[in-house]
């Protein structure tokens, strides 16, 4: 897929490393949300307000009359693979959503920056993943799955090239 603002570009490359560490976390093997992975998770949703707080910030529109517009070929967005905790699965459905409607909003056709009803949806879509941590992870964390786990074999070390 192509886009042409910059920005938009970054918010979605940060996305995808988001969804990748969710899948290859600790949490993602057990049904219990680790308290690491917690922080780790607040940390990256704060990264991506950060990322969407620059884009709409004063003054960042470009002044780009030489390259303005130029398409951008977003990278491969990462497999997205069912694990065994269900509430790491449903945070990377949200995280899927949040890339996904910035891609597809107005501001991706803009050289940079952020349209306000574009950084609103994307601030309430990070609102929704902080909202999930705090009322159902925090409350039925670990979840009693008995028959049917495990879901899948041991996911395994990550990526393994970091």
């Amino acid at each position: 897929m192509e886009v042409y603002n910059a920005d938009i570009v970054a918010y979605h490359n940060l996305v995808n490393r988001v969804i990748e560490e969710q899948i290859f976390s600790q949490s993602s093997n057990t049904q219990k949300y680790k308290l690491a992975d917690k922080a780790r998770v607040k940390t990256f949703l704060s990264a991506m307000r950060f990322q969407m707080d620059v884009a709409k910030g004063v003054g960042n529109e470009y002044d780009l009359p030489k390259t303005d517009p130029r398409p951008y070929q977003l990278s491969d967005n990462p497999v997205i693979k069912l694990v065994r905790n269900d509430m790491v699965n449903h945070i990377v459905n949200l995280l899927v959503l949040c890339r996904d409607e910035m891609i597809a909003s107005p501001s991706a056709s803009d050289s940079s920056g952020m349209q306000d009803d574009d950084y609103a949806r994307g601030q309430a879509n990070v609102q929704r993943i902080e909202n999930f941590l705090k009322s159902v992870v925090d409350v039925v964390s670990p979840l009693p799955f008995l028959e049917s786990v495990p879901r899948e074999p041991i996911q395994g070390k990550g990526r393994g090239d970091i």
